[in-house]
């Protein structure tokens, strides 16, 4: 039995580590030829494969990458892989080395320490395969893929015709059900029926330029107009924090959901009465040249897709493929359809504070409606957790946090208190104390849950709902928090659309 065949037996989270383990994944346009896929990120179509012809080497798979790079060898062998993911804790750090130096390769491992589930699945392949973390997986990655020769990897016709000139790079335009992107998939094509749709939703216009369908389900294109100003304002806005040494982990949260192009949403077919959730999807953004610095190139995808619909290359846009499985089999004909599609909660982050004593209060700005809330603590315990609780032997847990019980008045909704320190990793047990560690971060685990059993009045007389708050997780007792408010807000409301 090979590692890997070893490793599929683990029965751990592969998910959170980043190699996902599907029955049948989908192999794109830029998947080498002879390759076995063996995990998936689940974002951006990333997948990691072995090559016949190439022994153990581990190569990395991602489509959303420039023309010409698609794929890189990240290990020489899967054991090799798994020494470099225990040493650097993710799969994304290991595919998106090539784009930095040393310096910025560790600073995104420290940045991006492992969550409980991923350290927890860690153990398991270290305790249980025996691998050990890699002590310099930076240049080991970076020294692989300098030697590797790129010209003896050999992919489909369809790869060679997208590295052509755009014009002359068209494939044949086909929507399957299951496909992972845009570009042409395996698979029987949907029909496509043009409904030429367009309605404006809060301040954005959609176009709905047609839908397919498909065997195993519906799929509907959707594509959306962002205002060239929207994107050069949020570019300038990106290039000042980032010339920033202060451009904090809350600002990046924010600035991502204020990003003209994030448009999270969710929706919901409604076929000859019949309602559909949607089953999966995938996205692609399209910005136009006048936005984009002198030696950049655009989004081959997208212009396939915008060139195929006829629309305007000079606006920005967001694409987004809806698949709907069909509710009992596949309709003889399609005679009402309609879609509801329901905004995500954006984060809008208020301020940063200490937390205030037991007995003292502190006055906090929505920044969303301009009114001033008074968050006060009614108590507060230092608390230390079980070990066994964790119930994994071969790793050490931080125990200690603090619980708060506090009130806020006027009292809010949406919104929740995130602690500004990410708490200490848990490590690796081991007999050797000058060893490797393996590291992830302890996020938010419930020691306070539900509503205190106290009561408090407001400064109103009206009766206040307590809420609790518990710290991140550290090795030894810390008294002062650092707390940031962050109030969530719905942009837009539901709106519903009749396609046919």
């Amino acid at each position: 039995m090979t590692l890997y065949q070893k490793f599929k037996k683990l029965g751990i989270d592969y998910s959170a580590i980043g190699l996902e383990q599907r029955d049948d994944p989908v192999e794109y346009f830029c998947t080498p030829k002879g390759a076995k896929i063996i995990g998936c990120a689940g974002v951006d179509g990333i997948h990691y494969c072995f090559v016949k012809g190439f022994g153990e080497t581990v190569f990395a798979v991602n489509p959303a990458n420039s023309s010409g790079e698609y794929v890189r060898p990240i290990a020489r062998s899967f054991e090799d892989m798994l020494a470099v993911l225990l040493s650097c804790g993710s799969m994304a750090a290991i595919e998106q080395a090539y784009m930095w130096d040393e310096a910025a390769f560790d600073e995104y491992v420290k940045e991006n320490r492992p969550d409980e589930a991923q350290a927890a699945a860690m153990a398991v392949i270290h305790e249980q395969l025996g691998i050990e973390p890699m002590e310099h997986p930076f240049p080991y990655i970076k020294e692989l893929q300098e030697s590797f020769d790129y010209d003896k990897l050999k992919f489909s016709a369809e790869y060679y015709d997208l590295l052509k000139p755009v014009e002359t790079r068209l494939p044949k335009w086909k929507v399957v059900y299951s496909g992972g992107g845009f570009w042409t998939q395996k698979g029987r094509a949907g029909k496509e029926i043009a409904v030429n749709k367009q309605f404006v939703w809060g301040e954005e216009t959609w176009n709905i330029p047609s839908i397919y369908l498909c065997s195993e389900g519906l799929v509907v294109d959707c594509c959306v107009e962002i205002d060239t100003e929207q994107i050069r304002l949020f570019n300038e806005k990106c290039d000042l924090l980032n010339a920033s040494d202060e451009f904090t982990e809350a600002q990046q949260e924010q600035l991502l959901s204020e990003s003209p192009m994030n448009i999270d949403f969710n929706a919901e077919a409604d076929v000859n009465g019949a309602k559909i959730r949607r089953k999966h999807g995938c996205g692609v953004y399209w910005i136009p040249k006048s936005c984009l610095p002198e030696d950049s190139s655009d989004n081959v995808e997208a212009r396939f897709v915008l060139e195929h619909y006829g629309y305007d290359l000079d606006r920005g846009w967001a694409i987004h493929r809806l698949s709907f499985p069909w509710a009992d089999k596949r309709p003889r004909s399609i005679k009402t359809l309609g879609l509801t599609l329901k905004r995500e909660m954006v984060n809008v982050f208020g301020s940063v504070f200490k937390a205030p004593a037991v007995g003292e209060s502190i006055t906090l700005t929505n920044p969303i409606t301009g009114m001033e809330h008074i968050l006060t603590v009614h108590d507060k315990e230092v608390q230390e957790l079980d070990p066994s609780h964790f119930g994994d032997d071969s790793m050490e847990y931080p125990t200690h946090c603090v619980g708060l019980v506090y009130t806020v008045f006027p009292e809010l909704q949406d919104f929740y208190l995130r602690d500004c320190d990410k708490g200490d990793s848990p490590r690796v047990k081991h007999q050797n104390p000058d060893g490797p560690i393996i590291g992830g971060t302890v996020g938010f685990i419930s020691v306070i849950s539900g509503e205190s059993k106290e009561t408090y009045l407001h400064p109103d007389g009206t009766l206040a709902k307590t809420r609790v708050f518990c710290s991140s997780l550290h090795f030894e007792s810390v008294n002062e928090l650092e707390l940031n408010i962050v109030f969530r807000e719905k942009r837009m409301p539901d709106i519903e659309v009749q396609l046919i």
